[in-house]
């Protein structure tokens, strides 16, 4: 060939632009994104290729959070509904899909369906800071692997930490303490050496234990931090890295046509194999719930409409024939694929839906609640309406203070129960009247937990006999609120019709 044409030609195929090799990103299928049903709890959000994408009843501070893997006192600015109104996000996940892609898929949909703009910026955030007080009780390292060892029995927490740099350690106890703390962890020790050293600590569900002298016992990470390894842990601002957000809608855009049918494909709502009969005594009980198959053996009918139907905080009342109290019923459930949990209940539901030949509605019944009231003028304080609503918990020896921003009496509502840490065992129901927005906060020590001491106060009587607050007593003398039994409408599962399974 002509040297001069060979040059030519490759002139010319160099002056063509190169084709991207770039693959897309993984992506949602489908898409359902829409406002929750009232009352909506968070629930969901795990992520499993193959399998539905259901994050139901989060708050749009929650899905951010949720979406750049950052805790809410990172992401900064928005509007004051972030962090109250509940949105219920469906999609379906490509199989193969890795779960580290989880994360950009749910940023693409939070930007395209909530037209979602941010950018980051450092700002000073509340965090806990690490601090290495007058002398800390560290002993050097001699070497060896960086790591802490988690230990648990019934009453204590163990972290036996060796070769241990301060700023791992604060990453490590933030990961297994997280109940204690309800912002980040940060080490500004100024150590630089490796350390051997042990913490112990109460887990959370055992701080509300006492004594025979009627003494609580449980100390927190905070509290053990100082006692055993003469370290510090404060609350104070500290420079950090925040997502800001600029823009965002309050309503999702359409979904697209067909989105809700292909995520009623059966592959997503069905389980594979399925045999559902009655329990024979001699297999005894047993409950398996795996992502691969679930084995319920010897349960009754609305135990698992409850499973099914997922009523938390409070298990609904279930009303039916009488049979359904007293019979017992195995199932043995196999999906297709790997399955999260949140999608393995809504083929739960179809299950009983079909084998039962269920049909329910709800309806309002009374039952024992604790209804919220106005004791004579409460010491709320409005709320600046543009600040965003939440609400923090914070764990001292041997108090609890939550501190509540823009927060409604609805919300305190549905927050009282939770937060209340174990002392409120049914609903709480707002009879406040009170329709505005506003700023507290209560301060309170967790309530006795033994036979002999009432869980909550008698009147003319101390809830707890040590001089304590209780909760009932901190919401009376410190927000002018009270919360009294009384039995007020709730929402209750009717049976409409009900059949016994006949055959797997």
């Amino acid at each position: 060939m002509d040297h001069r044409l060979f040059h030519g030609l490759t002139a010319f195929l160099l002056s063509i632009p190169a084709v991207s090799q770039e693959t897309k990103p993984p992506a949602f299928l489908y898409v359902d994104a829409h406002l929750s049903a009232p009352g909506a709890e968070m629930v969901g959000g795990r992520f499993r290729a193959g399998s539905r994408f259901e994050a139901s009843g989060y708050t749009m501070l929650e899905l951010i959070s949720r979406a750049y893997n950052l805790p809410w006192e990172r992401i900064a600015d928005g509007p004051s509904w972030i962090g109250t109104d509940k949105f219920d996000l469906i999609a379906a996940i490509p199989p193969g899909v890795p779960a580290s892609a989880s994360q950009p898929m749910i940023q693409a949909v939070l930007a395209e369906r909530f037209q979602l703009k941010v950018h980051d910026e450092t700002r000073p955030v509340p965090v806990y800071a690490l601090l290495s007080g007058g002398q800390p009780r560290l002993k050097d390292s001699a070497g060896g692997e960086s790591r802490c060892q988690y230990k648990r029995d019934r009453s204590t927490i163990t972290l036996d930490c060796t070769n241990m740099p301060m700023n791992q350690f604060a990453r490590e106890l933030n990961d297994n303490a997280e109940e204690f703390f309800d912002r980040p962890l940060s080490d500004k020790t100024n150590l630089t050496g490796r350390y051997d050293f042990s913490l112990t600590w109460t887990p959370r569900d055992m701080m509300r234990v006492r004594n025979a002298e009627g003494e609580l016992t449980g100390i927190t990470p905070q509290t053990a931090l100082e006692k055993q390894l003469g370290l510090q842990c404060v609350l104070r601002p500290e420079p950090m890295k925040v997502l800001v957000i600029d823009r965002v809608n309050r309503a999702p855009t359409p979904n697209a046509p067909g989105v809700v049918e292909a995520l009623n494909n059966s592959t997503y709502t069905h389980f594979d194999i399925a045999e559902v009969r009655s329990h024979k005594e001699e297999a005894g009980f047993r409950f398996d719930d795996q992502e691969t198959h679930i084995t319920y053996l010897g349960f009754l009918l609305p135990v698992l409409i409850n499973r099914a139907w997922d009523t938390p905080p409070q298990k609904r009342l279930v009303i039916g024939p009488d049979w359904i109290k007293t019979e017992k019923f195995d199932i043995i459930a196999k999906p297709a694929n790997r399955t999260a949990w949140e999608n393995t209940q809504l083929m739960l539901r179809n299950l009983l839906t079909e084998r039962f030949h269920l049909r329910m509605h709800e309806e309002d019944r009374p039952i024992d609640v604790y209804a919220l009231t106005v004791k004579r003028t409460s010491r709320l304080k409005d709320a600046a309406p543009n600040r965003r609503s939440e609400c923090h918990i914070a764990y001292r020896d041997p108090n609890l203070t939550m501190t509540c921003q823009n927060t409604t009496m609805r919300q305190l509502q549905d927050r009282a129960r939770s937060q209340g840490w174990g002392t409120l065992e049914r609903p709480v129901l707002d009879q406040t009247d009170l329709k505005g927005a506003y700023d507290f906060s209560i301060t309170w020590v967790p309530g006795p937990w033994n036979a002999q001491q009432p869980a909550e106060p008698v009147d003319g009587m101390a809830s707890v006999p040590t001089g304590e607050i209780s909760f009932f007593e901190a919401m009376e003398k410190q927000l002018g609120l009270k919360l009294r039994k009384q039995k007020l409408p709730y929402p209750a599962l009717i049976i409409d019709s009900v059949e016994r399974p006949q055959g797997p």
